[in-house]
């Protein structure tokens, strides 16, 4: 009866949802089937393309070939004009072949070119050092003064800077020629004694021999300590400065103090007689005593605003 009036059979009913079903999975399969050969095939054209790079298919973005590089010297730190080099202050970095500076030093070079040179100026940490950069001498400006010293210069000739003689590195005596205004003699002191001369006309090298030296005036650097420096300036007011050279196989000071002076008694043997008009000072006293040097007596006279002056030494 229900068959007769259109009812569906529960055979018929179970045949059809199985062929839903196989439908569904075969058009599943078929997806992934094409999606799987899709890829397959995108990545063959990109390996026939070029592509290196694993990233560049997902991102989309070409592979760039990457420059080659080669290890240039830069410095580590700052490094000042006149500093000694060496190999230690710097340090290697990578740069691009293609674009390196004009004179650059590369890293492989530094053995080589870095020794027995100096900083020709500043030269700022990590930037490619260049051969404009280094010299072979030390700069003058880059003289080093140890503490308590300066470096003071003053002006010769050919005769006071002893013809030449008188080089960067040798020592000398500063000597300065006056007249003494208390008597008018013409006297001479040793203004400091067994100190380096520096430079020569701005020259910091020494050569051997002689050092060329023009009649003009020249000018010596000379490294003394802080007070000396302030009695070289006073001299050099008051006086000439000239320069006696001391012997290579001198070591240290000679003996003496710096302010022995000699006058004309000393060069003749005898006093000589005071220049300009007799000044006559009044005496208040006389005393004897005995002189330190000869152990003879010696009368000493006291002058009104003078003070205890020999005898034998008034005009």
């Amino acid at each position: 009866m229900a068959t007769r009036f259109g009812g569906a059979s529960p055979t018929y009913a179970y045949t059809v949802k199985v062929r839903y079903i196989v439908a569904g999975l075969f058009c599943v399969i078929l997806v992934l089937v094409l999606t799987l050969v899709f890829v397959l095939q995108r990545n063959t054209d990109g390996q026939e393309g070029g592509i290196t790079d694993p990233n560049a298919f997902s991102s989309g973005q070409p592979t760039q070939q990457l420059a080659p590089k080669t290890e240039v010297l830069v410095a580590q730190g700052r490094i000042e004009e006149g500093t000694p080099l060496d190999k230690s202050l710097f340090t290697a970095l990578p740069w691009d072949a293609e674009s390196l500076p004009e004179g650059v030093i590369l890293w492989r070079e530094a053995d080589a070119v870095l020794p027995n040179k100096f900083a020709k100026g500043i030269i700022i940490g990590n930037m490619p050092v260049t051969r404009e950069m280094i010299t072979d001498q030390r700069p003058a400006s880059a003289i080093k003064i140890p503490p308590g010293f300066r470096a003071v210069t003053i002006n010769v000739d050919s005769r006071s800077g002893v013809e030449g003689w008188a080089r960067p590195n040798t020592r000398v005596d500063v000597l300065c020629t006056y007249t003494d205004p208390k008597d008018g003699q013409k006297k001479i002191a040793a203004v400091v004694r067994f100190v380096k001369i520096l430079s020569v006309s701005g020259q910091t090298q020494s050569v051997e021999g002689r050092a060329a030296v023009d009649a003009a005036a020249t000018t010596v650097t000379i490294l003394v300590e802080e007070k000396s420096s302030r009695k070289v300036e006073l001299a050099r007011q008051i006086g000439t400065l000239s320069l006696a050279l001391v012997g290579e196989q001198e070591t240290q000071k000679v003996d003496g103090n710096n302010s022995d002076v000699l006058s004309a008694d000393d060069l003749f043997g005898q006093k000589t007689a005071p220049v300009g008009p007799k000044v006559q000072v009044p005496v208040e006293g006389r005393m004897t005593i005995k002189d330190p040097k000869t152990g003879r007596p010696v009368v000493m006279v006291l002058q009104k605003g003078v003070g205890w002056v020999r005898e034998d030494s008034l005009p």
